[in-house]
């Protein structure tokens, strides 16, 4: 079947062929290619855990001309279970749509994920939703603890600012009962 996309009833110039993802040794390596652009400014690589939330994880350059052009980004982030990818697709003028949404099911091995990693302004945080009471703490490279978070019982994602945390790197770290799980990210 042949589609078209459109936005507030007018074509955005650039056509989609296909867009997948691949888990292969802790990465999910995404690719598309796009059959045509015209003035297409550039691609936002966006991800989530439950299909409605989306964050964005980067932008990527488009080509900007009509012929076909495959592009490729690598998500190194923790990855543990079903992950969903999309594509924010902007247009020079501001226009935009989105591609499919496309699942990844990757291995469950820890009982915290953090993402973006490397992160900007906000840490996200997915938790096994059927741990007890949980204290998650960020400390600096000697130790020094500058954040803590107290979740409920059930509590499967958070969010952490980071604006405030110099460029670096740091350690969470998740206590929850007997379950204690610790992993690094970096601040830019």
């Amino acid at each position: 079947m042949v589609g078209t996309i459109t936005f507030y009833n007018a074509l955005l110039p650039v056509t989609l062929l296909d867009f997948y993802g691949r888990y292969i040794d802790k990465t999910v390596t995404l690719s598309w290619s796009t059959e045509r652009e015209i003035n297409t400014k550039y691609f936002t690589v966006e991800k989530s855990f439950d299909q409605v939330s989306f964050i964005p994880l980067t932008n990527i350059t488009a080509s900007g001309n009509t012929q076909p052009h495959d592009y490729q980004y690598t998500d190194r982030s923790s990855l543990n279970g079903i992950s969903y990818y999309r594509l924010n697709m902007v247009d020079a003028d501001g226009r935009f749509t989105y591609s499919k949404i496309i699942a990844i099911d990757a291995p469950v091995n820890n009982a915290i994920i953090v993402f973006p990693n490397p992160v900007k302004d906000k840490l996200f945080i997915r938790l096994d939703g059927t741990a007890g009471p949980t204290e998650i703490s960020i400390a600096d490279a000697r130790g020094s603890v500058l954040k803590r978070l107290q979740l409920l019982a059930g509590t499967a994602y958070a969010t952490v600012d980071t604006a405030d945390l110099p460029a670096g790197v740091y350690s969470i770290s998740l206590q929850s009962g007997k379950l204690k799980s610790t992993q690094q990210f970096i601040k830019q």
